[in-house]
């Protein structure tokens, strides 16, 4: 059907805008450390693609391409699932039809914490920074927390602005279409 076309094609469009702004803040726009933009797109997609694949594939291929980039260590095992959970807590932001940037806002504070946590374990199992016991996760927590208050700074900011400009986008492209007549009526009338 024409009107599931115009969506797919719209949210093509708003995944390679997020992936490219993603890499461009994870590489040369890059603020300070833990700012990042990541999680508001993970958000975003997972609340507003119909299509699940491309949501999750959103944060993923920006991941790949600026780890290849920029390098990584294992890390990247915690890192990579722990910015899966933003995508999750989109799907069942959008499942409860909760759509919209308040609580994309709540979505991202728990994805954050979330992430916070699920990486600071992984530095203390992935690295030799910490000994490997409940002393040196609660360190690694410890030492975070500047982290933690940055990448909670900057999600306040950033997820209702992807959040909001993505939906904008999405609304945008499917008004065009439907302008130019490239899609059937709704109602069924001619």
């Amino acid at each position: 059907m024409k009107i599931t076309r115009a969506i797919a094609g719209s949210e093509y469009l708003v995944a390679l805008m997020l992936v490219l702004l993603i890499i461009a803040f994870r590489t040369f726009l890059h603020i300070a450390p833990n700012i990042e933009i990541v999680t508001a797109a993970a958000i975003t997609t997972g609340c507003l693609f119909k299509n699940k694949y491309l949501a999750f594939a959103v944060p993923m291929v920006s991941l790949l391409v600026t780890d290849l980039l920029l390098g990584n260590t294992l890390i990247f095992i915690f890192t990579w699932s722990g910015f899966l959970f933003p995508v999750f807590a989109g799907i069942i932001q959008r499942r409860l039809r909760l759509q919209d940037a308040l609580y994309a806002e709540v979505a991202g504070t728990v994805s954050t914490l979330f992430f916070f946590f699920w990486t600071n374990l992984g530095v203390v199992l992935t690295t030799h920074m910490y000994s490997k016991d409940l002393n040196g996760l609660l360190n690694s927590y410890f030492n975070a927390i500047p982290f933690l208050k940055n990448q909670l700074l900057g999600n306040l900011i950033f997820v209702p602005l992807i959040f909001l400009g993505a939906g904008l986008l999405l609304k945008a492209q499917a008004q065009i279409r439907i302008s130019d007549k490239e899609l059937i009526p709704l109602s069924g009338h001619n």
